[in-house]
């Protein structure tokens, strides 16, 4: 192989390993009775990743959406009304953003957003992890706590103070992964009114 072709090679998997993909090395060994080859290997693997939701993957959001309004038993969910409402956060916006997460295989998994907010007592502002939803079938293997630490970076990038949360108190799931977090829980009531 050319110098030129080498350097082609290791410039494509660098490319890569910065877009979502790990670099695997694994062998195999043969035996064919007399002497012992291992064949050293070198794959490509796609690694868990999360993204910011836009205009581009917005419609694989919106099933995660559904089912987490569908857990906490919301009436009348509309898809039109989440894609409307969804759309309007961006990563580069000063209200808030909507990350997907998606599992080793490219498939969305999991998502949270974070709102922002002001906070008299601390006087500062603050990230508002209002929703944080992970698939049935994933949940226990880190995608909760992934978001949780991508959602608090971005708030402080955002010159959040801290990130906050709300949970339902009958959600004991998530509030053991709230609980194994370096997270102060509030004793705080919330309460919410409307005409």
């Amino acid at each position: 192989m050319s110098k030129t072709k080498l350097y082609l090679s290791i410039g494509w998997v660098l490319w890569l390993v910065d877009n979502g993909f790990d670099l695997v090395f694994y062998s195999i060994e043969r035996y064919d009775g007399e002497k012992l080859t291992i064949y050293l290997l070198c794959g490509l693997r796609n690694r868990q990743v999360i993204e910011t939701v836009s205009n581009k993957n917005i419609e694989e959001a919106l099933p995660l959406i559904r089912k987490y309004q569908e857990f906490y038993k919301i009436q009348g969910i509309d898809d039109a009304r989440n894609r409307e409402f969804f759309s309007q956060f961006s990563e580069s916006g000063n209200d808030g953003c909507l990350f997907l997460f998606r599992d080793e295989v490219g498939m969305p998994v999991g998502f949270a957003t974070v709102y922002f907010t002001f906070v008299s007592s601390i006087p500062a502002k603050v990230g508002v992890m209002n929703d944080l939803y992970t698939l049935p079938t994933h949940r226990g293997k880190g995608i909760g706590k992934t978001l949780i630490d991508h959602c608090l970076q971005f708030a402080l990038g955002k010159g959040a103070a801290r990130l906050q949360w709300l949970t339902a108190q009958d959600n004991e799931q998530a509030q053991k992964l709230y609980d194994s977090l370096n997270a102060k829980k509030s004793s705080w009531h919330v309460y919410t009114y409307t005409a």
